[in-house]
């Protein structure tokens, strides 16, 4: 009977697993999906958009590389502009390990801005770890969010200066 309980406990176990690993999936695809639309907004206006992280991972998407490339161009074709990249995580671990979570994903932006020929005196970075979601992490019912989560997973770029008119929509 115990060896019973003990098989039937792993077996639960395994299966959350299992639907946790499914929905994060279906959040990271539903979420790339939302990134790769539109690169102009109706007016005109150039958009830079969020990039988005995989669970407990600081590496860049290839979706993610494609947008901070859109900000490389935008960049090398206006010199005088400068931006910040904030970097963010969802609520899972500690605050102090969401802190050094965020901040690795911000230095990972500015590095591959970097590699592609802008100089580091025209881009900062902060980083907040939890405290500045999007979206809810939890549901109202306090079951895990997937879709919530994944969207505070993320860096947010903005203008910190620049000498000419912006036409620039920040979103996600």
């Amino acid at each position: 009977e115990t060896a019973m309980k003990e098989t039937e406990e792993i077996a639960k176990k395994e299966a959350d697993e299992t639907a946790k690993k499914e929905a994060d999936e279906t959040a990271k695809k539903e979420a790339d999906e939302l990134v790769e639309k539109e690169a102009y907004d109706p007016s005109g206006a150039l958009i830079f958009k969020n990039i988005l992280f995989d669970f407990d991972k600081n590496f860049l998407r290839s979706l993610s590389e494609k947008e901070l490339d859109k900000i490389v161009t935008y960049m090398k074709n206006n010199e005088k502009m400068k931006i910040v990249i904030d970097g963010h995580a969802d609520w899972m671990g500690t605050d102090e390990y969401n802190d050094a979570l965020s901040k690795r994903r911000a230095l990972s932006a500015l590095s591959y801005i970097q590699t592609k020929g802008i100089d580091k005196n025209r881009i900062e970075f902060r980083y907040f770890g939890e405290s500045k979601p999007v979206a809810a992490n939890a549901n109202p019912d306090g079951t895990d969010n997937p879709k919530g989560r994944q969207l505070n997973r993320r860096c947010e770029f903005r203008i910190s200066s620049s000498s000419q008119p912006v036409s620039i929509v920040m979103k996600f």
